[in-house]
């Protein structure tokens, strides 16, 4: 059996998904993908699919700034 812990707790397998499918919502928004209702699986292939077509500049235009502040943050 698998368990996810985070910050010293056991997290539940549902809630760690429900933070996915709130996390790939965002990420659709910032690849300017239309919302989704299909199965996660599908949504993590055309997650994958999306970014391999904008490739490193694409990306890096879409989501530059956000780079930039995560840098700010992290440095």
């Amino acid at each position: 059996m698998l368990r996810t812990i985070i910050n010293g707790e056991v997290v539940a397998r549902e809630a760690v998904l429900a933070w996915e499918d709130r996390r790939t919502a965002a990420v659709r928004r910032k690849l300017k993908l239309a919302p989704s209702a299909a199965p996660r699986d599908q949504q993590r292939r055309e997650l994958l699919d999306r970014k391999l077509a904008l490739g490193h500049d694409g990306l890096r235009t879409l989501i530059g700034r956000g780079l930039w502040l995560s840098d700010k943050i992290t440095h």
